[in-house]
C-alpha cells in the first residue's frame, strides 16, 4: 500500500466531526458550571464591590466561582496562587472560602489590584475586573460562552478519545488485540493503538483532533519526528527474518490540521501511513496486510 500524497491528506481531513454523545457531555458540563457561578447574592447599589465579592466567594469548594471571576479579571489561578502564598504563609486558593481574613484580601485585590503595592505593578495588572463584572456574573449566556471558551482544549481531547474508541473498535472486528500505553519501540513514548499489544507492537497509531490551530500541534510534530526516528532504530534491532518492520501510522481530523499544514507536513514525512475517517476501509487493510505477515498474529 502506498502513503497517501500530502495534498490528498490535506484535502480528506474534515473541518469538524460530531458525535452526538459527546457534544451532549460539553453542553451539561458548561450548563452546570454555568449555573454553579450565576451570582446569587444581594447585590443593591449600596455595597461596594468588594463586599460583594467577599460573600460570592464564601462557598465554593471547587473553586468554580473564584475561576470564574478570574477568568473575568484577565488572570491566572496560578499567579493567584503565587500571590496568595506570598501574602499568607500558610495561604492557598482553596482556603478562600472558609478563611476570612484571605477572603477578604483577595477580594480587595480583585477589585482593587493598583492598591496592593506589595505586589509588583506587572503581575497585580494582569487582574483587571471590568466594572460591570456583578452584571457580568448574572449574565447566564456571557458566562456560558466564556465556559465554552475554555472547553476547546477538553472538546478535541473527548473527540480524539472517541476516534480512538472508533478504530480499535474496527481492529476488533477483524479479529485483532489492541492496546494503549507506553511502548519501548518508541523510547516509552505513549502510544494509542498499539497492535497486536504494546510489548511486541506491529503496527503504532497516533490519533489526533485539533478543532483549532495551536503551538501544541508544534510539539506534536516534534515528538512524532523523534518516534519515527525510534521507530526506525528499533526496526534495525529487529529479526527481519521473524518480523517485518514496524510501522507508525498517523490518523488526523480536524480544522485545526488543515490550518497547521507546516505541522502536519511534518507528520505526514515521519509517518509510514496516514489515514482519516474518509479513509477508514484503507486502514483495515492495512492492518490486515501488516498482520498477516506475522505468525499466529490472530487472537
Amino acid at each position: 500500500m502506498k502513503k497517501i500524497e500530502f495534498k490528498d491528506l490535506v484535502e480528506n481531513i474534515k473541518h469538524f466531526l460530531e458525535f452526538p454523545e459527546i457534544e451532549d457531555l460539553i453542553e451539561k458540563e458548561i450548563n452546570d458550571q454555568t449555573e454553579n457561578v450565576l451570582l446569587t447574592i444581594t447585590t443593591n447599589g449600596s455595597r461596594p464591590p468588594e463586599a460583594v465579592l467577599f460573600d460570592y466567594l464564601e462557598n465554593d469548594p471547587d473553586e468554580e466561582k473564584l475561576k470564574a471571576v478570574i477568568a473575568l479579571s484577565g488572570g491566572s489561578l496560578e499567579k493567584l496562587k503565587r500571590i496568595i502564598s506570598f501574602w499568607f504563609t500558610q495561604g492557598t486558593t482553596a482556603k478562600i472560602g472558609k478563611d476570612p481574613q484571605i477572603r477578604n484580601r483577595v477580594a480587595s485585590f480583585l477589585n482593587h489590584p493598583h492598591t496592593e503595592n506589595t505586589i509588583p505593578r506587572f503581575v497585580r495588572n494582569s487582574f483587571l475586573l471590568p466594572e460591570n463584572w456583578i452584571d457580568l456574573l448574572n449574565d447566564r449566556k456571557y458566562m456560558s460562552r466564556k465556559f465554552r471558551e475554555n472547553k476547546v482544549s477538553q472538546y478535541s481531547v473527548q473527540m480524539g478519545f472517541k476516534l480512538e474508541n472508533l478504530i480499535g473498535e474496527r481492529i476488533n472486528k477483524l479479529g485483532y488485540s489492541s492496546e494503549k500505553g507506553s511502548v519501548l519501540a518508541v523510547d516509552n513514548k505513549e502510544v494509542d493503538l498499539a497492535i497486536p499489544n504494546i510489548d511486541n507492537p506491529q503496527i503504532l497509531i497516533m490519533v489526533s483532533y485539533s478543532l483549532t490551530s495551536s503551538s501544541s500541534q508544534t510539539s506534536r510534530a516534534n515528538e512524532q519526528s523523534r518516534m519515527y526516528s525510534s521507530i526506525r532504530t528499533y526496526n534495525g534491532r529487529r529479526s527481519r527474518a521473524r518480523y517485518p518492520d514496524c510501522l507508525l501510522v498517523n490518523f488526523m481530523e480536524g480544522g485545526g490540521w488543515k490550518s497547521r499544514r507546516s505541522d502536519l507536513k511534518v507528520i505526514w514525512k515521519n509517518s509510514d501511513f496516514c489515514f482519516t475517517t474518509n479513509t477508514l476501509d484503507s486502514l483495515e487493510e492495512l492492518v490486515k496486510t501488516e498482520m498477516e505477515k506475522l505468525p499466529r498474529a490472530r487472537d
